[in-house]
């Protein structure tokens, strides 16, 4: 599930003419989570996503996405893989692991703001681009046996029963590579070398590693609750220097 917001057009055609038929085949049935508190801009955003086949998930605020969001998988999957392995010894698995995942580490994706606004316009106006390298894509059990190799002692467990994971992505980044400037630097086996080091150093404990301190739904609820951001996420005073969360 993704958070969408459109900007309202007058001609849906107009829209469409921004998607090539392939991009729409490869995006059909996605399930998006469109977070906006007017109800005309509801429908047509609304009416625009289902006419590009995707599934719709309407939410009137930030407090009701936050609600919606926390009933949903999402798939931070190398970096919990190696955090499971490092706290546990187990490599844990929901699945089969036969699934597809693009792999992608932040800085590459920070590289690619910077690609894009340094580019000539006239190639990125009204473009849409996958951000990752396409040798990245890697099943599931793939990433757990990389886990494996990189965090010592550790061994994959799966789920009894568990079967194929229906989510599956494979995506092709050719297209961002003509990007003057976009030079991708991280692979999956570098930035589970990388999360072990992390871990490893502030000393991870299972219980932190679960709780709200690494949990973006967890933190803003206690952000909410400690009255420093309101239902729209909006913030209503500064973060305290240091500031910790209760346990």
């Amino acid at each position: 599930m993704k958070t969408m917001r459109l900007k309202k057009r007058s001609n849906r055609s107009d829209l469409s003419k921004n998607y090539d038929s392939e991009g729409l085949r490869k995006i059909a049935g996605a399930h998006i989570l469109l977070a906006e508190d007017n109800e005309i801009s509801q429908l047509v955003a609304a009416e625009i996503l289902k006419h590009m086949g995707l599934n719709i998930t309407l939410a009137n605020d930030g407090q009701e996405a936050l609600d919606k969001v926390s009933t949903a998988d999402f798939d931070l999957v190398l970096n919990n893989l190696v955090a499971w392995a490092f706290t546990t010894g187990r490599i844990h698995l929901k699945s089969d692991g036969s699934a597809w995942r693009p792999i992608v580490h932040i800085q590459d994706i920070a590289l690619a703001f910077c690609a894009v606004l340094a580019a000539p316009r006239h190639l990125v106006r009204n473009e849409a681009f996958n951000v990752g390298q396409s040798g990245e894509n890697y099943r599931v059990i793939e990433i757990a046996h990389i886990v494996g190799e990189t965090v010592p002692g550790c061994q994959i467990e799966t789920v009894p029963g568990a079967s194929a994971d229906l989510r599956n992505y494979r995506v092709n980044c050719d297209k961002i590579r003509r990007l003057p400037g976009f030079a991708p630097q991280w692979t999956v086996r570098k930035g589970a070398a990388e999360l072990y080091a992390a871990y490893s150093r502030i000393g991870l404990s299972l219980e932190e590693f679960e709780g709200p301190k690494f949990q973006r739904v967890g933190h803003i609820r206690h952000l909410i609750k400690m009255g420093i951001i309101d239902a729209e996420l909006r913030q209503l005073q500064p973060e305290p220097a240091g500031y910790a969360h209760a346990s």
